[in-house]
C-alpha cells in the first residue's frame, strides 16, 4: 500500500555584516518527528559573537518548535527563545 508523508522544511542562516554566510540552520518536521541541524561555517566568528549566534538560533529553534505543535501536534510548544 501506497503511503504519502508530508513533511515541512524551514530554513535559515545566520551572516556577517558583509553578508557572508557563517551558520546555517535547517528544520524538517512531520506528524511523527522534529529533525534540526546547525551547521558552522565559520567557528571564529561564532565564537565572536556567541550571544547574537545563540539568540538567533534559540529564535529559530523556538519558531520551528511552536510550528511543529501547531502544524503536527508535536510536544514542543513549550519551547521558547531566549
Amino acid at each position: 500500500m501506497l503511503e504519502f508523508k508530508e513533511r515541512t522544511n524551514l530554513s535559515a542562516d545566520i551572516r556577517d555584516d558583509s553578508g557572508n554566510q557563517k551558520v546555517m540552520l535547517h528544520a524538517s518536521f512531520g506528524a511523527k518527528n522534529l529533525n534540526l541541524t546547525v551547521e558552522v561555517l565559520d567557528a571564529a566568528f561564532v565564537t565572536q559573537n556567541a550571544d547574537s549566534v545563540a539568540a538567533d538560533t534559540a529564535r529559530f529553534i523556538a519558531e520551528v518548535c511552536q510550528r511543529a505543535a501547531t502544524d503536527c501536534a508535536l510536544p514542543t510548544g513549550s519551547v521558547k527563545a531566549g
